[in-house]
């Protein structure tokens, strides 16, 4: 009976796990070292009670009502309070670099831009909303900041990085190397083919993952001490936003 319940947590744990993307029933099965049938069954109880919500075209689940009344915010919601807290420190950040600066998050194997500040200059950076995660520093930065699971859960499901976009990296422990690099210095810099460096920074709010950037022409980047005061700004923009997003009553 206890081994049931614990299965069923862990069949939770993981679909909750996938940000809301649908999960075919053999994904779960697999990843849970799961008897197929087992693992029906424990989906198909949870899908009637309303824990886990079913797909219309039969091939994939869900976290259901039930557990969403729960949690209280949605995660659009969550997005929502975190980008109107972020606003603020984000354009003063902007304002003191005179550069540009977004906040993203993880969507799939994309990082998504949930707000950016732009700024008027005569060579200038253009982000793109959605972007492959590799090929940003925000990217790297948000796949730096997963555990050791959600990692292996990340990689098999994504892949490693293309050479082109992340020529340190030819196989896993390349791969491994670099993110712990990032986790250790505590952001992320990339420097792109089209000469734009990037800096990222982890940022977690309301006990969501989000990364907060800032990208400019590799021209613009004076000397190291121009790096330190952009990566000081980032840090503190980062704490400001933290502590603001996670006060209660927001």
């Amino acid at each position: 009976m206890i081994q049931a319940i614990h299965r069923a947590f862990d069949v939770l744990e993981f679909i909750a796990a996938q940000e809301q993307e649908w999960v075919q029933l053999k994904d779960i099965a697999n990843h849970l070292n799961l008897n197929h049938s087992t693992c029906a069954n424990l989906v198909k109880t949870m899908v009637v009670r309303g824990y886990i919500e079913k797909a219309e075209n039969q091939r994939g689940y869900k976290i259901g009502p039930i557990l969403k009344s729960f949690s209280g915010d949605s995660m659009e919601q969550k997005m929502q309070r975190i980008v109107n807290m972020a606003k603020e420190p984000m354009q003063i950040l902007a304002d003191k670099l005179h550069e540009g600066a977004i906040l993203t998050v993880l969507s799939g194997g994309k990082r998504l831009i949930i707000h950016e500040v732009k700024k008027d200059q005569e060579l200038q950076v253009i982000n793109l909303k959605e972007k492959p995660v590799y090929d940003s520093s925000t990217g790297r930065a948000l796949v730096a900041a997963l555990n050791d699971e959600e990692l292996e859960a990340f990689i098999n499901k994504y892949g490693l990085p293309e050479y082109e976009v992340w020529p340190e990296v030819e196989d896993k422990e390349d791969l491994m190397y670099e993110l712990n690099k990032i986790r250790k210095r505590g952001y992320a810099q990339q420097t792109s083919k089209a000469h734009v460096v990037g800096f990222a920074v982890n940022i977690v709010c309301l006990g969501l993952h989000a990364s907060l950037g800032v990208y400019l022409p590799e021209i613009r980047l004076k000397d190291i001490n121009y790096q330190e005061e952009i990566l000081n700004l980032l840090n503190k923009t980062a704490d400001k936003i933290t502590e603001t997003t996670n006060q209660p009553n927001i």
